[in-house]
């Protein structure tokens, strides 16, 4: 069982795009925030803004848990301690990362080719905001798989009905 969940959180966090990052403020209010992200097998790596809530957050308290949705139906919820830097090898290594999985990528690729038109105006935003990003590193504790709760106790999470 052990070895299973941690294939899937290996998997998941291979293959979800989007994680969602819970911070807590210096006066104690929760923040939930999504953000594409990358894993090297060690470390979580999410590129944001100083300026975000998150990374403010982040300087007064360290603590984060990460929630990755997996593909078999279960969340992956990651306990740890996150910091903000903007080292450059850091930034350098997770910006190569990023782009390999959001851009070049035959999704990334699809989605650059069906958008070619915001290409100058997505430009004209990371231009506008040189020396403001940096990247949050996440240094996992504990790592588990929840389960959704069967439909015979709890409605389901997603609706399966359509319209």
């Amino acid at each position: 069982m052990e070895k299973d969940m941690k294939r899937e959180a290996r998997d998941a966090l291979g293959r979800s795009k989007i994680a969602r990052l819970a911070t807590v403020s210096a006066e104690g209010f929760p923040n939930l925030t999504p953000l594409w992200f990358v894993y090297d097998g060690a470390r979580l790596y999410m590129n944001t803004r100083e300026a975000s809530v998150a990374v403010r957050n982040l300087r007064s308290n360290e603590h984060v848990v990460v929630l990755v949705e997996s593909a078999r139906g279960g969340i992956v919820r990651i306990r740890g301690t996150a910091l903000f830097t903007k080292r450059g090898s850091i930034r350098r290594r997770a910006t190569v990362r990023a782009t390999l999985k959001y851009q070049v990528s035959p999704g990334g690729l699809l989605n650059m080719a069906s958008s070619i038109a915001e290409l100058p105006l997505r430009a004209r935003y990371y231009l506008e905001r040189i020396g403001e990003s940096g990247v949050i590193v996440i240094r996992p504790h504990i790592v588990d798989v929840l389960r959704r709760p069967s439909s015979d106790i709890a409605p389901p999470l997603v609706s399966e009905t359509g319209p």
